[in-house]
């Protein structure tokens, strides 16, 4: 065995000089946050864009706004009331009226529901009692129940074909879980229904984005703060600069 008075010495250094190497944000994993399907807030303004000319299947259509209202109940008269006009200003521009409106306990048989739809609103999903948060009182089962109660019961409804889900007090509360997207919004109802999209994480415009003109911020008083000021405290529910459709939980289409 050779030994050489040295070699610790040189082996320490060695390790001095690899612990001590800075570490470059460019030369991390950026494909890390796949580690995390469930995760509705894995995306950033870096990641891939799924730009709305690539899948909305309309020329010359650049960017789309769903018009949304939630907890609709009942016959829906007083959900018809306010959005008639909206409805009928809609109509004047492309001739129907594309508003999107989460049920929770609608009358599947109500002539109103018909009516909505010759108008061209869809009718969508938010349990059927509105818990915030949906996971609570440690009851999983009660949950699942809440979810899929509300998917069989939109299907009940003539001519109806739901499609996407918003997690209940998103706007105000973190309610959002990784956990209800993998094991609730993944499966299927015991009548075999299910939903294929959820609009349940918000999006938060800053000056980081290039694409925005800066003149949105410079113009109002609260600067880079126009949108975020908005936020109370406390709320981590959205992600910045991304308003573009991504997967969660490799079924479950997110639009924020």
């Amino acid at each position: 065995m050779i030994q050489t008075k040295g070699f610790p010495i040189a082996i320490a250094a060695i390790f001095s000089l690899l612990f001590n190497l800075p570490v470059q944000s460019s030369e991390a994993n950026r494909l890390a946050h796949l580690d995390e399907p469930n995760n509705p807030w894995q995306v950033n303004i870096k990641s891939a864009k799924l730009i709305t000319p690539q899948w909305i299947g309309e020329k010359g259509v650049q960017g789309v706004m769903v018009l949304a209202i939630d907890d609709m109940s009942g016959d829906g008269q007083n959900f018809r009331d306010y959005l008639t006009p909206i409805i009928e200003r809609l109509k004047l521009i492309d001739g129907r009226g594309p508003v999107s409106i989460t049920c929770n306990r609608p009358e599947p048989d109500h002539a109103n529901m018909q009516w909505f739809f010759e108008q061209g609103v869809s009718l969508e999903t938010h349990t059927l009692t509105h818990p915030c948060p949906l996971l609570q009182r440690y009851d999983f089962r009660r949950a699942r129940a809440n979810y899929h109660g509300c998917v069989d019961l939109l299907a009940m409804i003539p001519n109806n074909r739901s499609v996407g889900f918003r997690f209940p007090c998103m706007d105000g509360q973190n309610t959002p879980s990784p956990r209800a997207y993998a094991e609730i919004m993944n499966g299927v109802s015991d009548l075999g229904n299910f939903m294929t999209s959820s609009t349940s994480v918000g999006v938060v415009f800053t000056p980081d984005d290039p694409e925005i003109p800066k003149s949105i911020f410079d113009d109002d008083p609260s600067g880079a703060r126009r949108f975020s000021k908005y936020l109370m405290n406390g709320f981590v529910n959205y992600v910045d600069n991304y308003p573009y459709p991504f997967v969660v939980g490799n079924l479950i289409w997110e639009l924020p």
